[in-house]
């Protein structure tokens, strides 16, 4: 069995409608099933998404810490051991 094109199984996620093959295939193929559903939440996540979810970057006082840290060869006073 041929599956769904990524690209299109993305547009479907994305609100288009499928071609009538691919509203075919949907209804037998449970791989391709499950991936769209896992693509429309993806959608659906990143359309509910506000400003306040995005990261923001770290206070300038970390990275003067760790450049601190890495001067004076870390906590340890070195590169952990490995065995």
């Amino acid at each position: 069995m041929t599956h769904i094109e990524a690209d299109a199984l993305i547009a479907v996620a994305l609100g288009e409608s499928p071609r009538a093959a691919d509203h075919r295939h949907l209804s037998r193929c449970a791989a391709c099933s499950k991936h769209l559903a896992a693509l429309v939440r993806i959608v659906e996540a990143a359309r509910s998404s506000t400003p306040a979810d995005i990261p923001q970057p770290p206070p300038e006082r970390l990275w003067h810490a760790i450049e601190h840290a890495i001067r004076r060869g870390g906590a340890s006073g070195g590169p952990p051991d490995h065995e």
